[in-house]
C-alpha cells in the first residue's frame, strides 16, 4: 500500500447500473471498443499516456445491487476534447487515496477485494465512503500485468 494525492480528473465515461460482476467487464470491453474507434487506443493497447479507470460508486453492503453504479472512464489530458454522445463528461473529485498494486488477473482482483479493507484499517486509515473506489489501468502497468485499486481515505483512525 502506498498513499497518493490524486488531483481532480476530467473524464469521459460510460456507466452501468446493477450488481457488480461480469457485466462490469462487458462495459470495459465496450469502452475499449469506443476508445479504439476514437483513436485513444490501438486494439487492446492504450496509447502511452492513457489512464483508464473503473469507478465503483456504491458499497453493495449499503446500496441494493440493482442500484450500484459502475463507470468505465478515460482521464482526459488538457489538449483532449471529446464530444461524442456515446460517453458522458465529468470532473472526478480527487483527494487522498491508499493505492494497492495487484496482478491484473481475475483471481488476484478477487483476493485483493477480500483483504484491502482490513489492510487499510490495519494501517490506521479510514475509508472515505463519500468518494468512489478506483481501479486504475495505465499502459506501463498493463505491460507488467498489474493494475491498481485506489481506496479513498479520510484520515487516520
Amino acid at each position: 500500500m502506498k498513499l497518493e494525492q490524486i488531483s481532480d480528473l476530467p473524464i469521459v465515461y460510460m456507466r452501468r447500473t446493477g450488481a457488480y460482476g461480469e457485466e462490469n467487464n462487458q462495459l470495459m470491453a465496450r469502452f475499449k471498443h469506443w476508445m479504439t474507434y476514437n483513436n485513444v487506443s490501438k486494439g487492446n493497447l492504450l496509447t502511452d499516456n492513457a489512464v483508464v479507470l473503473g469507478i465503483i460508486w456504491d458499497n453493495p453492503a449499503h446500496v441494493p445491487p440493482e442500484a450500484c453504479r459502475y463507470d468505465t472512464a478515460l482521464v482526459l489530458s488538457a489538449q483532449q476534447e471529446i464530444t461524442d454522445e456515446c460517453v458522458q463528461q465529468a470532473i472526478l473529485q480527487g483527494g487522498s487515496y491508499a493505492v494497492f498494486t495487484i496482478e491484473h488477473t481475475q483471481e488476484a482482483m478477487n483476493r485483493a477485494w477480500q483483504v484491502i479493507f482490513s489492510e487499510l484499517a490495519g494501517a490506521g486509515y479510514q475509508l472515505d465512503e463519500t468518494r468512489p473506489i478506483l481501479e486504475r489501468y495505465m499502459p506501463f502497468m498493463l505491460e507488467k500485468h498489474v493494475c491498481e485499486i485506489c481506496l479513498p481515505i479520510q484520515n487516520r483512525i
